[in-house]
C-alpha cells in the first residue's frame, strides 16, 4: 500500500466548533481541500486494513466497524469550505465530515471526541474546585493547585495491544491507591496515549537524534514496526487538583506500582534510567505556563485530550493487531475522571433512591421490547451492532445498503445545520458537490417525523464496490471503497 502523503496530522490545526459537527481551521501552507483529502485517504487506509484483518479473523464486530469507517471516508461525506466565521467574526477556511464512524480508529470521530473531552475536563475539574461565598477556591486556600503530570511506562516487547493496555491500567489503578496519591490528590482527569516506540534508524538512535530531525532520513522513514520486536509505548497525562508533587517521590510511587503489576503479570520490567525510576514529569498549571516547570491550563487540557495515537501510525500496525485495538478501545472513555471528579457513585438514580423515590423491589419490572428484524431501528440497537448482527446472518450487502442510506440522510441534515450556522460560507464535498445552493429542502421541525420517508430516497442501487466473501457465506457482498 502506498504511503500517505506528508500532510501534517489533523491535531496541528486550529479547531473551530460547528453546530452539528466540527470544522477545523487549516494549518499554514495546506489548503482546506488538502486536509479534507488527507482525512479521506487516512480513513480509507485504516478502514481497508481493518476490513482485511476482520475477514481473516472472522470478526463480525470489527468488520462492521471497518464498513462504517470506509463509509465515513467516502468523498461525499467529507467537505471543505471558505468563508467560515468564528466568534471573533474573522473568516477562515476549514473542513469537516457530515458524520463519523463512532470508532476510535476513525479520525473524524477522534477529533469530535477530543472536542467533547475538553469540555468535560472543565466540568470534571469544577466538581473538585469548590468555592466559598467570596468565589475563592477552597482548594487554593488549603494548598491545593492544578498540576499536570505525565507518567510513562517502559515498552513491553512482544505484548499485544490489549495485554499491554491491561498492564498499564492495572499499574495506574495501583498508583491511584498508593499513599502519595491518596494523601495529596483530591481529584482530576486522566488521558491515555500510545506510540509505536522509537522509530528511528540504528544510526540516529546511537546519535540520539531527535525524531523531528529524522523526517528526511530514508532509513527512518522506511522503519517497519512489529509488536513482537518493538512493542507499544503507553503513557498517561493527568490534570489534577493536588498539593505540590515532588517528581522524585512521584517517580518512586509510579515505579513501585509498575513493579507490582509486572510481578502480577509475570513480566520482567526493564527500567533503563540511571536513578532506577521510570520517567515522570510534573508541572504546575498556571494561566500562561511561561516557565519550564509550568504549563498553561489550555496546554494541559489539550495534552490530556489529544488522541489515543496518531492516525498515520495505523498504517504501520499489523492488520491483526488493528482488530484487537478496535475491540480493546470499543466503549472506552477518552477522559477518565478521578477522585472527587468522579461522581459515578452519586448518579441521578442513586440520589433518587436516597430520597425515597426507589421503585418497589417486590414488584417485577416488565420491559417491553420489540424483536430485532432486518430493518434498522436506532432505538433498539446502535448502527454498528446492527451491522455486526447482519454480517453474522450472512446479510452484509443489506447492511451496507442500510449504512449508505443512513449516512446519506445524516449528511443532508448536517448540510442544513451548516447552512444555518454559516450562511455566507461556500461548502464543497470531495465528491464535487456544492452546497447550500443545492441542499435538500428540509427543516429541523419536520426532520424527525419525515426521517423514514427521507431515508427511503436513498436506495443504493448504484453502490460502487468490490466483491468480497461475507463471513461464513459463499455468496458475494459489497465492500465500500
Amino acid at each position: 500500500m502506498a504511503s500517505l502523503a506528508t500532510i501534517p496530522d489533523a491535531h496541528k490545526t486550529q479547531e473551530r466548533n460547528v453546530e452539528g459537527g466540527s470544522a477545523y481551521g487549516v494549518a499554514q501552507n495546506f489548503s482546506a481541500a488538502d486536509k479534507a483529502d488527507y482525512r479521506m485517504r487516512l480513513g480509507k487506509m485504516i478502514g481497508a486494513r481493518l476490513e482485511s484483518g476482520a475477514l481473516a479473523a472472522n470478526d463480525a464486530d470489527a468488520l462492521a466497524a471497518a464498513d462504517t469507517i470506509l463509509a465515513a471516508a467516502r468523498p461525499e461525506n467529507i467537505w471543505h469550505a471558505e468563508g467560515l466565521t468564528g466568534a471573533d467574526g474573522k473568516p477562515f477556511a476549514g473542513y469537516g465530515s457530515f458524520t463519523n464512524a463512532a470508532s476510535r480508529l476513525d479520525q473524524a470521530y477522534a477529533k469530535a471526541s477530543t472536542s467533547k473531552a475538553r469540555k468535560r475536563v472543565a466540568e470534571y475539574m469544577g466538581r473538585v474546585e469548590a468555592k466559598d461565598e467570596n468565589g475563592i477556591s477552597i482548594k487554593q486556600q488549603s494548598g491545593y493547585h492544578k498540576m499536570f503530570v505525565t507518567l510513562t511506562m517502559p515498552t513491553l516487547i512482544g505484548f499485544g495491544f490489549k495485554r499491554t493496555l491491561d498492564f498499564f491500567d492495572d499499574a495506574s489503578r495501583r498508583f491511584r491507591q498508593c499513599k502519595l496519591f491518596r494523601d495529596k490528590v483530591r481529584g482530576g482527569v486522566r488521558g491515555v496515549e500510545f506510540t509505536l516506540g522509537d522509530q528511528r534508524c540504528d544510526k540516529h538512535i546511537r546519535l540520539k537524534t531527535k525524531w523531528k530531525d529524522c523526517r528526511s532520513c530514508a532509513d527512518c522513514r522506511a522503519f517497519v514496526w512489529a509488536f513482537d520486536t518493538h512493542g507499544y509505548h503507553f503513557h498517561a497525562h493527568y490534570v489534577l487538583w493536588s498539593k505540590k508533587l515532588d517528581w522524585e517521590e512521584l517517580g518512586e510511587a509510579w515505579t513501585k506500582s509498575l513493579q507490582a503489576t509486572a510481578e502480577e503479570f509475570g513480566v520482567e520490567l526493564v527500567i533503563g534510567t540511571s536513578h532506577g525510576r521510570v520517567l515522570v514529569d510534573t508541572r504546575k498549571v498556571t494561566e500562561r505556563g511561561n516557565r519550564r516547570d509550568s504549563i498553561s491550563e489550555t496546554g494541559a487540557i489539550d495534552e490530556a485530550c489529544k488522541y489515543i495515537t496518531k492516525g498515520s501510525d495505523f498504517e504501520k500496525i499489523p492488520e491483526s493487531e488493528l482488530v484487537e485495538i478496535n475491540s480493546a478501545l470499543a466503549g472506552r472513555r477518552m477522559i477518565e475522571p478521578l477522585g472527587e471528579a468522579n461522581t459515578r457513585k452519586g448518579s441521578t438514580a442513586a440520589r433518587k433512591d436516597a430520597a425515597g423515590q426507589k421503585h418497589n423491589l417486590d414488584e417485577p419490572v416488565i420491559v417491553e421490547s420489540s424483536p430485532l428484524t432486518d430493518e434498522y431501528d436506532s432505538e433498539l440497537e446502535s448502527l454498528r451492532k446492527y451491522g455486526a448482527r447482519m454480517i453474522r446472518a450472512g446479510k452484509r450487502a443489506r447492511w451496507l445498503e442500510t449504512l449508505r442510506q443512513v449516512y446519506a440522510a445524516r449528511a443532508d441534515y448536517r448540510k442544513v445545520q451548516l447552512a444555518e450556522r454559516y450562511p455566507n460560507a461556500k461548502f464543497i464535498t470531495l465528491a464535487g458537490e456544492s452546497f447550500p445552493s443545492n441542499a435538500p429542502v428540509i427543516t429541523r421541525d419536520n426532520w424527525e417525523a419525515d426521517f423514514d420517508a427521507h431515508i427511503a430516497r436513498y436506495k443504493v442501487d448504484d453502490v460502487c464496490g468490490i466483491p468480497v466473501n461475507p463471513i461464513g457465506q459463499g455468496q458475494m457482498g459489497l465492500c465500500l471503497v
